[in-house]
């Protein structure tokens, strides 16, 4: 069964996603405070870049018919939108600013709408019938 178009426009909505988050990573993002150690910087940007890593890896497997990655696409997600509305304690007025600006939403609508896709209509009888 080829692709439905449904599907495909998920797919490129959450790759354009993907990309945009990762420039809007690199060009906003301040690293916390690291206390003096000049390695935070470097564990920082890697955990950032793995995680880039792993949903772009999850989207070519979404792409290749794998009802489990568009899961745990969604569940990575809804955890990534629970981590940055949950009130951590080192995390000041302006951390909360600075992740939750109008460019971070756009992004969130995007993969939710992407993920909608991905789980009704022609989107979930594609995965449904492999």
């Amino acid at each position: 069964m080829e692709m439905p178009r449904q599907v495909r426009r998920a797919l490129v909505l959450l790759w354009i996603s993907l990309a945009a988050g990762l420039v809007l990573s690199i060009v906003e993002t301040v690293p916390l405070e690291s206390e003096g150690d000049p390695a935070w910087e470097w564990i920082f940007w890697g955990v950032i870049a793995i995680g880039y890593g792993i949903t772009a890896l999850l989207l070519v497997f979404a792409a290749r018919r794998h009802n489990w990655a568009r899961w745990v696409l969604l569940a990575l997600t809804f955890l990534a939108v629970a981590f940055m509305l949950y009130p951590w304690d080192w995390m000041t007025a302006e951390h909360y600013r600075e992740m939750l600006d109008p460019s971070t939403a756009v992004l969130f609508v995007m993969d939710f709408v992407g993920l909608y896709w991905l789980f009704s209509g022609s989107g979930a009888a594609w995965y449904r019938n492999k």
